[in-house]
């Protein structure tokens, strides 16, 4: 008998606790990040973290480019960077919100010497699910899937 009532004593505390989110109860940022697929080498890429949304509000983010010139922080949802090197980066990211909660992701960005657009149309789409716009194929990504 006692042995039933702590099973379902257990069973009730985790399901309380699996349970939706509270009112008031801080949520990880949704972080959305834009990137192009392959890039120009030594030209500055913009990559688009604006559709980014949190409960809280976004304090910061920050990015690890992965081409060894070390991570930085930026206080915007837009962040510019440019690679020396012909090779495929990947890119991590992570937002912050204004109660320290945090999402991150990857991306992979190949960058070229020879950049000649466009790399996408029509008549040739973009690959693994990216999008073209304007001659350019961009991957966004989602850390809540």
């Amino acid at each position: 008998m006692v042995r039933q009532v702590l099973v379902a004593v257990s069973v009730l505390a985790l399901a309380v606790s699996c349970g939706p989110p509270r009112a008031g109860d801080n949520q990880p940022p949704a972080l959305r990040l834009r990137s192009p697929l392959i890039a120009p080498l030594q030209t500055p890429i913009t990559f688009d973290a604006t559709a980014t949304s949190d409960d809280k509000g976004i304090a910061y983010l920050r990015v690890e480019p992965g081409d060894g010139s070390g991570a930085f922080e930026v206080s915007g949802l837009l962040f510019v960077h440019t690679f020396q090197a012909p090779a495929t980066y990947h890119l991590g990211v992570t937002a912050f919100d204004a109660e320290g909660l945090e999402s991150a992701l990857s991306r992979s960005v190949t960058v070229v010497e020879r950049y000649t657009p466009p790399y996408c149309s029509e008549l040739l789409p973009c690959e693994h699910g990216a999008a073209c716009d304007q001659g350019v194929c961009f991957v966004e990504g989602d850390s809540t899937l």
